[in-house]
């Protein structure tokens, strides 16, 4: 079921977070084998890279998130780079869902049902209320992140 085009007024309602982060990123596509081992950061995301094409991984709403991002940026889509990394080291142990590759630098995302999350690790973190509106908001603090050429540490306000 795509959650995300629901008629429902709470369209997350009753969607767990496995779910959520499934609307973005097509597990299946995530082909890393990872046997629960601690891998180092910088590791963790060499593989991911390694294992799939850029945005190979994105599903319909993923794509749709890539977009307004390029949007917001006004670049091509093209000229971003998505990986995602469910159910790998860089997910379990280092709390980042996908992460976005653009002019040498890298934001990392974590999709998550808590709005309130505290003790995130990625640079943007995207709950349900963040993509309710087509994106915009949770695509602007991506937008903003690259903006900075750095990996600020950022999360809903």
């Amino acid at each position: 079921m795509n959650y995300a085009h629901s008629n429902s007024q709470n369209i997350w309602a009753g969607v767990t977070g496995t779910q959520f982060e499934e609307e973005f990123i097509k597990i299946a596509s995530v082909k890393v084998t990872w046997f629960g081992q601690y891998i180092p950061y910088d590791a963790s995301m060499r593989i991911v890279r390694k294992a799939q094409a850029p945005n190979s991984a994105l599903n319909d709403e993923g794509l749709k998130f890539r977009n307004e991002i390029a949007r917001q940026m006004q670049i091509s889509p093209d000229e971003l780079s998505v990986y995602g990394s469910l159910k790998t080291c860089l997910d379990e142990k280092h709390g980042v869902d996908l992460f976005i590759d653009w002019n040498g630098i890298t934001v990392t995302v974590d999709l998550t049902m808590n709005p309130n999350k505290t003790g995130y690790k990625a640079d943007v973190v995207v709950a349900p209320s963040d993509v309710n509106d087509g994106y915009t908001l949770a695509a602007d603090r991506v937008a903003w992140a690259f903006r900075q050429g750095s990996r600020p540490s950022l999360r809903a306000s």
